[in-house]
């Protein structure tokens, strides 16, 4: 593409409209996956979740964030889902 005409320039746009909807859907799909995963481990350590702790985790939107949280679940000093979304 070499950006000289109003054609190249449009097309270039919506390249990086799609690459922006395209990761933006990637991300999405990666903190799904990893908050059901998290669940799923944290749930087996602290049983069900009370309501306040579900709208905690659903409320972290960001992969580091909840990787950080679900690191903390190998921490043995941690007993409770309180606990473990305290630093959330």
């Amino acid at each position: 593409m070499n950006m000289n005409s109003p054609k190249d320039v449009q097309a270039f746009k919506e390249m990086v409209t799609y690459l922006t909807i395209h990761a933006k859907g990637r991300s999405e799909g990666e903190i799904a996956a990893l908050r059901r995963l998290f669940y799923r481990l944290a749930i087996r350590r602290f049983g069900e979740p009370d309501r306040a702790s579900l709208v905690a985790v659903r409320a972290i939107k960001e992969i580091d964030q909840l990787e950080a949280i679900a690191e903390r679940l190998v921490d043995f000093e941690i007993k409770t889902w309180d606990d473990l979304l305290r630093e959330a």
